[in-house]
């Protein structure tokens, strides 16, 4: 994640137990999730620039998608500068 994110990231891993109300927006699952609050921070600065969450149903799982959804970003950014300065993406 470090090499995702240079200029620093924190991450906050949360465990449900049985029976605790769950986030309303929170995906069904017959065991209680993971949930993985992540945020990526401004060059040289603790301005948040990215701040989102993720729900699985083990710690790996969630940490994975964590890394994945950051990957995806790094792409989406890469594209946008490629079309900005006329380059051909590939």
């Amino acid at each position: 994640m470090g090499e995702l994110c240079p200029h620093g990231w924190k991450a906050e891993i949360t465990l449900h137990g049985w029976g605790e109300p769950l986030p309303a927006d929170a995906p069904f699952s017959s065991t209680p999730p993971v949930a993985v609050r992540w945020k990526l921070y401004e060059d040289d600065s603790d301005r948040v620039a990215v701040a989102r969450w993720v729900s699985a149903n083990t710690i790996d799982e969630a940490l994975q998608t964590m890394v994945d959804d950051r990957r995806l970003d790094v792409t989406l950014e890469q594209i946008e500068q490629a079309a900005k300065g006329g380059d051909d993406w590939t």
